[in-house]
């Protein structure tokens, strides 16, 4: 994401746009796809008798795949922002910067 914001500084679109494609594809594979089927499953589907707050550690975990659930609606906002008018203006989780 960062690589990508770089390059819009920079003014180099498509180097923008193909880094910001492969952020939003390694971001849903990684974070909707491992994380939930690999990682959450281990965590509910094992029973840890030896963790006592088993309970509160998936409950966080779960909050953190929604948190990724809504990130990744703001990345698909922007993807879709992007196709329809081929740029986009503005990050639109930013504030103006003045």
């Amino acid at each position: 994401l960062y690589l990508a914001k770089t390059c819009h500084y920079f003014e180099m679109e498509k180097t923008t746009n193909a880094v910001f494609v492969i952020f939003a594809i390694g971001f849903f594979s990684s974070r909707l796809v491992v994380y939930p089927f690999i990682v959450l499953r281990s965590t509910w589907m094992e029973h840890h008798e030896l963790l006592p707050l088993h309970l509160h550690t998936n409950t966080f975990l779960t909050i953190l795949l929604c948190l990724h659930c809504f990130w990744f609606n703001l990345i698909f906002k922007m993807i879709l922002k992007a196709l329809r008018s081929s740029t986009v203006e503005q990050d639109i989780r930013s504030d103006d910067e003045d």
